[in-house]
């Protein structure tokens, strides 16, 4: 009795079918002179939105605990800083529908980018003033991180024109 191997009976669609469903597709390449950090910053500056949203939010009342204010200030603030988290919402789905639809992209990340160190410095007078003595720590880490998000946008900006698409 003759012995045939399997792939002997499978038809030649059903080989190439396998032949190719072996070969791992690889990535394609970056285009020349695009920006291989963007995702990673980008990457970074979501997750920091996604948590500063959440937090002002969802907590308002542990982030207004840790500043020494007024009774009768208190409402005021707590409006701030909800309106800050749903502004920042806002100028991230904005900056993700430019960068998806190539639309403008480069004037939204740098209208993005001064919105950005605008926001820092009227939150240092609006916000960071009123935090305890205690909130010292917590304050340079938030500070630090968003001096972050602020070079990574405007690094994003000046290398709006660079940029990856978006499979890439």
């Amino acid at each position: 009795m003759k012995y045939e191997h399997p792939a002997s009976q499978l038809s030649t669609e059903e080989l190439e079918a396998l032949r190719g469903a072996s070969v791992q597709e690889l990535p394609e390449p970056l285009p020349m002179g695009a920006d291989g950090w963007f995702k990673y910053r980008n990457a970074f500056l979501g997750v920091v939105v996604v948590f500063y949203v959440i937090r002002l939010l969802a907590f308002t009342d542990a982030v207004l605990a840790n500043m020494a204010i007024h009774a009768d200030e208190r409402a005021g603030m707590m409006l701030y800083l909800r309106f800050r988290a749903v502004f920042v919402s806002l100028l991230t789905l904005l900056y993700l529908w430019s960068y998806s639809k190539r639309w403008q992209f480069e004037k939204v990340a740098l209208i993005t980018a001064i919105v950005s160190i605008t926001a820092l410095v009227m939150d240092y007078f609006n916000a960071y003033i009123y935090l305890h003595d205690q909130a010292t720590v917590p304050m340079t880490w938030a500070l630090g991180v968003r001096a972050l998000v602020v070079l990574c946008l405007v690094i994003n900006a000046l290398n709006a024109h660079r940029v990856p698409p978006q499979n890439g």
